[in-house]
């Protein structure tokens, strides 16, 4: 998709150590499960947009569906504003 504006989404995603719905969640796990919940929502938030929709609002469109689908796997998941200071981002190109 391409736009005639610019916006950076910054998403940071918070994964529980434990809980009783998923047992122990490795970080190997979390990583696993927040990449299927990011492609999903991709999917769902991201590819029907029309280049005409404004970047900032495909970005929160994005960042409620994740959220949505993200608590649906992993119960205590959440998506934030931004990654905690000190991680470095990874940027993704669409």
């Amino acid at each position: 998709m391409t736009t005639r504006d610019s916006h950076v989404c910054a998403v940071g995603i918070g994964m529980p150590i434990q809980n009783k719905q998923n047992g122990y969640i490795t970080s190997w796990d979390a990583g696993e499960l927040a990449a299927d919940c990011i492609n999903a929502a991709a999917e769902r938030a991201i590819q029907p947009a029309s280049a005409d929709n404004p970047s900032a609002l495909v970005c929160l469109n994005f960042k409620n569906t994740l959220s949505q689908i993200l608590r649906e796997k992993v119960e205590g998941s959440r998506v934030n504003q931004g990654c905690r200071p000190g991680i470095p981002p990874t940027p993704v190109g669409f």
